[in-house]
């Protein structure tokens, strides 16, 4: 079995205001960490609770997942040194030709794109745009645009109630399956069961109109 978390700033500064850092490129100074016996503890704690209880709080399983995040993250990142993680790299120190790209592919992300016209877009040659876009970002631009409609369609599957099927269509996908196929090799698992797993974490609409009820 394999635990994977994928790291959303804007739920983790929900809770903790400073890591919005954690979308910064640097956040993270090393792709790998060694997981000590604590945090192993609290991996194991997470996922029994998450499989296993009968009767699931979303409150307590969030607070667990946070809790975990927090132990990877305090064990090899700088989040603590924000301003200096700021300093090190702003998004301002990008080259505005590859701001203007990634622009143009964050707005148009149902693309299915041709890295020249994204060249072209910043003024570019194919080869300049190519190297140019990796010194930057430290990734390719397909691995950029790949990661872009990852996290569309993580939006799209977590906030928004239509089937998958739409939100396949409005990726730009031609069929559900290419979808389906793009996400499972990226996520490990495909994107109905990620829908399903996420909603773990949402209490039905009307426990929630129940529990606004009660206080009154």
């Amino acid at each position: 079995m394999i635990l994977a978390l994928y790291i959303e700033p804007a739920w983790l500064a929900e809770i903790q205001q400073s890591l919005i850092i954690s979308g910064h490129s640097r956040f993270f100074p090393r792709n790998c960490v060694e997981i000590d016996t604590r945090t192993k503890k609290m991996v194991d704690e997470f996922v029994l609770e998450l499989w296993w209880a009968d009767e699931i709080s979303a409150t307590r399983l969030e607070n667990l997942l946070f809790n975990l995040m927090i132990a990877v993250i305090d064990s090899y990142s700088g989040w603590r040194d924000m301003h200096g993680l700021l300093r090190s790299r702003p998004p301002s120190a990008i080259d505005p030709r590859i701001r203007r790209a990634i622009a143009f592919m964050r707005a148009n992300i149902a693309l299915d794109f041709d890295m020249t016209a994204v060249a072209r877009e910043a003024g570019l040659s194919r080869a300049h745009f190519f190297a140019l876009f990796q010194k930057e970002t430290h990734v390719t631009p397909l691995v950029y645009a790949n990661v872009l409609r990852i996290e569309a369609s993580i939006r799209e599957l977590t906030e928004a109630q239509c089937p998958v099927a739409d939100v396949s269509h409005a990726l730009g996908f031609s069929a559900p399956g290419h979808f389906s196929r793009f996400f499972r090799q990226h996520i490990g698992i495909t994107p109905t069961e990620y829908r399903s797993r996420v909603h773990l974490f949402t209490p039905p609409e009307d426990a929630l109109s129940r529990s606004t009820d009660d206080l009154f």
